[in-house]
């Protein structure tokens, strides 16, 4: 059972997104637990607290900044105390991304049950760890270190760029089976958490149709030390807001990924498959990139995340693309209305839309 809400309440803010994008509860159900509990096995430090917010197919990642930043500084403590670390922790990345890949494969073809998806899990549990110290820890090491250990882990971070999109179409299949099986729809089954989707193997039984049906809405998993809560409808919604930035003005600010400058009409894309009018010029916001929005940030005249750091397939093609990129704004999505002319400053990270 999950502990009651009151037991597990997610620690003041400030927050950041770690990431966004199209991934379901029940895979945030994982990455969670992993966060929060199983990734201290290699890392020998974790993020205690970690809220996984969804709604209608998208979900967002956020940690309270203060653990973040402990969990950045041990990660760069270490590199310091063992350089050989960086190194170790891309082989890994690496090996882990070969080894998610072939269990993929082979699952293929496999029946969704408690052993295939259980074989799932420990390939991605296995990949969570080396991924988080690789996209993180170039965020806080200092920059003598950084102008070594950066192309060791970019390399490492671009060899494994597609695996999430991979497991998360995966889990669509996972989810398509089991929504057949039991006469329910693909939407209602990605809203179960893991756990659930283990009773449901074990006893045959889902949560109520109402249930689900409310958190595709609206929905959010609160974990503390792997262990968690759901919250859904209102209270989600309530929650989600708790943890947005709420800045008034006319500013966006973020990090620089690329410098630049660059004016033109905000093109907010939240599905690379559904980007609407585009035009060349136009400026990208949207709340991760990932390769698929690749045909789109070529065409765009600055791009804009909310999420991201260093690492981010944002940040790494904008330098490869030399496009002004503003990473980390937290709210840009929200804050930027589609069809807004806005001005990007990327060297000082300023989005200014007035």
């Amino acid at each position: 059972m999950n502990r009651p809400t009151s037991r597990i309440l997610p620690p003041r803010g400030p927050y950041v997104q770690h990431w966004a994008g199209p991934w379901s509860l029940l895979s945030c159900s994982y990455f969670g637990t992993y966060y929060t509990h199983t990734v201290a096995e290699l890392l020998e430090t974790r993020i205690p607290h970690c809220v996984l917010t969804y709604s209608r197919g998208r979900s967002a990642c956020h940690f309270a900044k203060t653990e973040l930043d402990a969990f950045g500084v041990d990660l760069a403590d270490q590199a310091r105390r063992h350089p050989a670390v960086i190194r170790k922790w891309a082989d890994e990345l690496k090996f882990e991304s070969d080894a998610i890949r072939a269990a993929l494969k082979r699952l293929e073809t496999k029946a969704t049950d408690a052993k295939s998806m259980g074989r799932f899990e420990a390939s991605l549990r296995n990949y969570t760890a080396p991924h988080l110290a690789v996209k993180k820890a170039v965020d806080y090491l200092p920059a003598s270190a950084l102008k070594t250990a950066l192309p060791v882990l970019e390399k490492a971070r671009l060899y494994s760029e597609t695996v999430y999109g991979q497991t998360e179409a995966f889990m669509k299949k996972a989810v398509a089976r089991i929504a057949k099986e039991t006469g329910r729809t693909p939407q209602q089954i990605e809203t179960l958490t893991h756990k659930e989707l283990d009773h449901y193997f074990k006893t045959g039984r889902l949560p109520n149709v109402k249930t689900l049906e409310e958190r595709y809405h609206a929905a959010a998993l609160v974990f503390e030390e792997g262990d968690f809560q759901v919250v859904q409808g209102p209270a989600a919604t309530r929650l989600e807001k708790s943890l947005a930035r709420t800045e008034d003005g006319g500013v966006i600010r973020g990090s620089c990924a690329h410098p630049g400058h660059a004016s033109g009409i905000a093109r907010v894309v939240l599905d690379p498959a559904k980007p609407g009018e585009f035009n060349v010029g136009d400026i990208l916001v949207t709340g991760m990139t990932r390769p698929e929005y690749l045909p789109l940030f070529k065409k765009a005249g600055a791009v804009i995340t909310d999420a991201g750091g260093i690492l981010s397939h944002a940040a790494i093609v904008a330098r490869e693309l030399k496009k002004p990129c503003v990473i980390g704004t937290q709210d840009a999505t929200k804050r930027i209305k589609n069809g807004q002319r806005v001005r990007v400053d990327a060297k000082g990270g300023i989005i200014s839309t007035t």
